[in-house]
């Protein structure tokens, strides 16, 4: 059995930080909008990204699908939400996307499937 802090897994640690930091970010602030009556998305996507954070914590793979299926969610509410103007496209999707970069990247995506051994 592989230990979890071994070099190789930095990748999956800091990525976990990450995203969990960012889901309680944009989460808590959410649940807020949520109560007063506004959109929901903020709330379902930090308890989405708090998951994929724990997924990806343990070094499951299934934490980066989780994201991916999170990101193509946000493309389409974002799409739905202000239709193809860039400039309103860019903030609500910018920071995702260098999130699915990032861990698409080949350390990162490594780091994830030695956690399945």
């Amino acid at each position: 059995m592989q230990k979890f802090y071994s070099r190789t897994a930095w990748p999956a640690v800091v990525s976990a930080i990450l995203l969990a930091l960012t889901g309680v970010g944009i989460g808590v602030p959410g649940t807020y909008l949520a109560v007063l009556g506004g959109s929901w998305y903020y709330m379902i996507s930090g308890v989405v990204l708090v998951l994929a954070s724990v997924l990806v914590w343990r070094r499951r793979l299934s934490g980066l699908w989780l994201y991916m299926v999170f990101f193509t969610g946000t493309i389409l509410w974002s799409l739905w939400e202000v239709g193809m103007d860039a400039w309103a496209l860019m903030p609500r999707l910018a920071y995702f996307a260098f999130g699915a970069m990032w861990l698409m990247t080949p350390w990162v995506r490594r780091s994830l499937y030695r956690g399945q051994q």
